[in-house]
């Protein structure tokens, strides 16, 4: 199974570190290596929209001298491997970068296409569980 170059996926993401917990939904965008990320209704702030490009990270349009990873522990407390995600919803993969353990505990047709439906991660180092559930995923046709 490849990963499409430009594809996006749908749905909703719950964090919980020291049983705190934070729903949001999401929408992203990938192309290559860069996306747009956009949460909703984060933790009552609206919406927030997170890009990576060649220049870096762009929060709301403005830069951040950061990675997604410091920015969103700086914000909410927690993060998830956002590199990883076309991994795991295209390959199905299990381990990522070491520190983190994808199970995808439900699937879903979209398209006479398998893909996961409910994602959980689990950090093995630090108190953090992100739940992902997508309700769409496709490739885009550039």
């Amino acid at each position: 199974d490849e990963i499409p170059s430009v594809w996006q996926a749908k749905g909703r993401i719950g964090g919980i570190v020291d049983q705190q917990v934070q729903n949001s939904g999401f929408d992203i965008t990938f192309e290559d290596q860069y996306y747009q990320l956009r949460f909703t209704a984060v933790l009552g702030l609206g919406e927030v929209v997170i890009q990576s490009n060649a220049k870096g990270l762009w929060v709301d349009e403005q830069f951040v001298a950061t990675d997604f990873n410091q920015w969103m522990t700086n914000q909410v407390g927690w993060h998830f491997p956002i590199l990883e995600f076309p991994k795991i919803v295209f390959k199905n993969k299990k381990v990522i970068q070491g520190d983190w353990l994808a199970e995808i505990t439900r699937y879903q047709q979209i398209n006479n296409i398998r893909y996961p439906k409910m994602i959980r991660l689990n950090h093995l180092k630090k108190p953090i569980k992100i739940k992902l559930i997508l309700t769409d995923v496709k490739a885009i046709n550039k």
